[in-house]
């Protein structure tokens, strides 16, 4: 009997003492990883906020900004194809508000690697009826996106021989024809004419960035 008396007393101190000892603290994941990822993933949003702020004319829903060699390769993804590219000047063709081999002329000037103007020359026409059928398609495009044209013209000067539509091409071809529509918004203009050169006659559209137009033009200025 005594030696289980004895053996209860032992057990109970060795639990007590057991329980009085200090416990060393479970460690727990620090949360450091996470909150730097997260910060990371925030660093990374800003960034694309900046590169796409807004503040540009876009074409093809790409702002019409950065490096003549930057811009191209975002046209490049938009499937359009470059045909060349040097002195400061790109040229690519593809397809475009359902015209199919648009020439697509990307533009900086010397000494400034800034694209702020982008024309597209739509396929060319032979008949005068095809050319005014581009252009008022297309004007009516723009003026469902842009509002009303700020100016705008379809005539011919008064002096041009328009007695049919072959007469109104050579017309055309001698400089005296003013169909032109201009767009004016707040990052830039947009200006869509019945335009011509040496060997086509066409419709074309040009836009104009209004931030980079302006560094192009204090460009300019400096050399006067």
């Amino acid at each position: 009997m005594k030696k289980v008396l004895f053996a209860l007393v032992l057990i109970g101190m060795t639990v007590a003492l057991f329980y009085k000892l200090p416990k060393k603290k479970e460690e727990t994941p620090s949360p450091a990883p996470i909150e730097i990822a997260e910060m990371a993933e925030e660093e990374v949003q800003e960034i694309t906020v900046v590169e796409d702020d807004g503040k540009h004319l876009t074409f093809k829903n790409v702002p019409i900004d950065g490096t003549l060699e930057q811009f191209v390769a975002r046209m490049v993804q938009h499937s359009f194809k470059k045909q060349y590219q040097n002195n400061g000047n790109a040229m690519l063709k593809g397809d475009f508000a359902g015209f199919k081999d648009c020439r697509i002329i990307v533009s900086t000037i010397d000494g400034i690697d800034l694209v702020s103007s982008i024309t597209v020359l739509f396929p060319s026409r032979e008949k005068w009826s095809d050319l005014e059928q581009d252009y008022y398609n297309l004007k009516e495009m723009l003026t469902s996106k842009y509002g009303t044209p700020a100016k705008h013209s379809e005539h011919f000067a008064k002096d041009a021989c328009i007695f049919d539509d072959d007469w109104k091409l050579i017309s055309l071809n001698h400089g005296k024809c003013y169909y032109k529509s201009h767009y004016a918004t707040g990052k830039g203009d947009i200006d869509l004419m019945i335009d011509y050169d040496e060997y086509d006659t066409y419709v074309s559209l040009t836009y104009q960035d209004k931030i980079n137009g302006a560094a192009v033009k204090n460009h300019a200025i400096n050399d006067l």
